[in-house]
């Protein structure tokens, strides 16, 4: 590896590393799941789910024809214009964004770490931390970078937060949607990007 494609690769993993540390610190995180990195394929997904699960952040979606995997079942709250996710989304202090176009209703000091194939949608959405590029890629390189981070907090201090946001019967739920909603190789796939590139907005 070259100098240049090592400094590259630091300024990336330090956007990664920034990333964490606004999850580490943050009371009232909020996963949300969008159209691009559904359209990303199974591995992209396979890497978020993984991520969902270790981190133990609440999961909204803004895809509505996509149904919750029963992976996430127990950190699942709805989909974006719904009643149960209207609450969550104005009090969440942080939202951690995979690929999606807009968000509504959020409270004006949120912070949001975004991910996302499409550095259009970054111009909509208020950023702190954004990352674009492959949207497999950077599901992986959250999930490493969540694996190599000491969390200062997260499970017992995001209970309380998850027990007043995520619906009862969260099984029951999945379930029901599931038997409604369009599998995922109905969305096309897009091309493999070239990497991952920081986007910051001042």
């Amino acid at each position: 590896m070259s100098d240049e494609d090592q400094r590259k690769q630091n300024r990336i993993q330090k956007l990664f590393d920034e990333a964490i540390s606004h999850i580490a610190s943050s009371d009232r995180p909020l996963i949300c799941i969008g159209e691009n990195i559904v359209k990303a394929g199974p591995d992209a997904m396979g890497y978020f789910l993984e991520f969902a699960k270790m981190a133990s952040i609440p999961v909204v979606s803004a895809v509505r024809n996509y149904a919750p995997p029963k992976d996430i079942k127990d950190l699942w709250i709805g989909y974006i214009g719904t009643n149960t996710t209207d609450i969550p989304l104005k009090r969440a202090d942080l939202i951690i964004n995979f690929g999606a176009e807009s968000l509504n209703n959020t409270a004006a000091s949120v912070r949001t770490i975004h991910l996302d194939s499409n550095d259009g949608h970054m111009v909509y959405i208020k950023t702190d931390v954004g990352i674009i590029g492959d949207m497999k890629t950077a599901a992986e390189m959250m999930l490493k970078t969540r694996n190599n981070y000491t969390m200062g907090r997260g499970y017992d201090e995001w209970k309380t937060w998850k027990k007043e946001i995520i619906p009862s019967k969260p099984i029951a739920l999945c379930e029901a949607v599931r038997r409604e909603s369009t599998s995922l190789s109905a969305f096309p796939q897009p091309s493999p990007d070239v990497g991952l590139r920081a986007f910051a907005l001042t």
